[in-house]
């Protein structure tokens, strides 16, 4: 290499570097990491009556504490006071505490007074939340109590007949019932069906009675095609039929209801944030995301534009969480990339899909399984803002310096050199000349 073509090749990996770490919204992902940190801490507050996450005070009560909660539970089953949902969640945060703090519930009969109330309320409710988190409670306690505990068939007689509750009662509607709530019961009825408490069957039909009786999001229907494509993975439900029809079933609505969807970008921002904020998102989380910002994207060209910037805020999530060493994601994020590109976008959109696969091909992950197709569409971009847009002003900020960057990639990829570049980008004659004069490295490397 002579000095001349170091210079050269040192520029444009300058402008290169430039291009690839310029961030040219610093204020929109400021408030986008403002806004993950902020979803995080509400996310851990929602669990609270959800998982085995614990206030600091729920941590410090007694044993004598907590029979007076259990007591004062058992109480209200005189009264229409037991049929609201605060009563049972304190008693599910109770009965997620360690086994040591429950040590005095198994003394004497305050359990089968517990497990009596229990039973009343899913006597009388007609809301399917209130059985949930009565199975929730009682997988605890049943958990938690000794194989020899008197009552533990008592116990398990009825965590039987609420699951047979679930699967041939009619529920309400509640439309008060939160997603995470809702979300929660769909990995309960997964831990359902692979430990043979229900059949698949009667997942279906528990799945399909959520569905109809809650307020929800195409989420949902995410969720519950995770779970059935989890079963399909496990050798035991692999070969069943039934879960096949269900899943290409889900995958009907979910298209269908993509087709209705009306979602603005507020509320595209919003789910951005609710899908990177969560500790253990899966595929579906992202199938459905990146769905939406495809569907958001065909409405104008305002609202493509602030989806590629979404896009990209997701690029620098990357680097910091590593999303795309999932191969299903990785796999689904480009195809809606490359989906995106239309040769009737303006020079601006244009540019930001420049920008946006620059950087795609400077990802590991993405420049081990999709480089030639990353650099083709970068190509084609180009040569359609060459060809077709005439009456445009072609700079070295919207144009050229692309022409420069894809010098420099040719130059340093060998296996990417099987196309006469020139040729190719040079079919408008008017601006070949100056085309040329950035495609140095490709004059002298031939």
């Amino acid at each position: 290499m002579n000095r001349n073509e170091k210079s050269i090749s040192n520029l444009k990996h300058f402008i290169l570097y430039n291009t690839i770490n310029r961030i040219d919204n610093k204020i929109f992902y400021n408030s986008m990491d403002e806004a993950l940190v902020k979803k995080r801490f509400n996310n851990a507050y929602d669990l609270s009556t959800n998982e085995h996450i614990f206030k600091i005070d729920m941590l410090l009560l007694t044993n004598k504490d907590v029979i007076k909660i259990v007591s004062d539970f058992i109480k209200t089953h005189k009264n229409k006071n037991i049929l609201t949902k605060r009563n049972l969640y304190e008693l599910l945060k109770i009965s997620n505490l360690p086994q040591n703090k429950l040590s005095n519930l198994y003394n004497g009969d305050k359990i089968l007074n517990l497990v009596n109330a229990l039973e009343k309320v899913s006597r009388e409710t007609v809301f399917i939340s209130f059985d949930f988190l009565i199975l929730r409670v009682l997988d605890n306690l049943i958990r938690k109590s000794s194989k020899t505990f008197k009552y533990l068939n008592y116990m398990k007689q009825l965590h039987s007949q609420i699951i047979e509750k679930l699967i041939n009662f009619d529920y309400k509607i509640d439309e008060k019932e939160t997603e995470t709530n809702y979300l929660c019961w769909i990995d309960r009825l997964l831990s359902s069906v692979v430990e043979k408490e229900i059949s698949t069957n009667d997942f279906k039909v528990i799945c399909n009675k959520i569905i109809n009786t809650t307020t929800h999001t195409i989420y949902l229907y995410w969720k519950i095609l995770n779970s059935v494509n989890y079963l399909l993975l496990q050798r035991d439900f692999s070969s069943q039929t039934n879960l096949r029809f269900y899943k290409t079933e889900l995958e009907k609505i979910i298209e269908t209801k993509y087709s209705l969807i009306e979602l603005t970008c507020d509320e595209l921002k919003d789910l951005t944030i609710s899908t990177l904020a969560k500790s253990f998102p899966v595929k579906e989380d992202f199938y459905y995301l990146f769905d939406s910002i495809a569907i958001v994207a065909m409405k104008s060209s305002e609202d493509k534009k602030f989806c590629l910037e979404l896009c990209q805020y997701i690029i620098y999530y990357d680097t910091k969480y590593n999303i795309f060493s999932y191969r299903f994601i990785r796999k689904y994020f480009i195809e809606m990339i490359f989906k995106f590109i239309r040769s009737y976008d303006n020079i601006d959109i244009k540019n930001i899909e420049l920008l946006l696969l620059i950087k795609l091909f400077h990802v590991d992950h993405f420049f081990s399984f999709y480089k030639k197709e990353i650099f083709f569409n970068i190509l084609n971009i180009l040569k359609n803002i060459s060809t077709y847009h005439n009456n445009l002003k072609l700079t070295n900020k919207n144009f050229y310096k692309y022409c420069d960057i894809v010098d420099y990639i040719l130059y340093t990829n060998d296996d990417l050199d099987n196309i006469n570049i020139i040729e190719y980008l040079c079919e408008n004659k008017e601006i070949s000349g100056k085309i040329i004069k950035h495609l140095q490295l490709q004059k002298l490397k031939h």
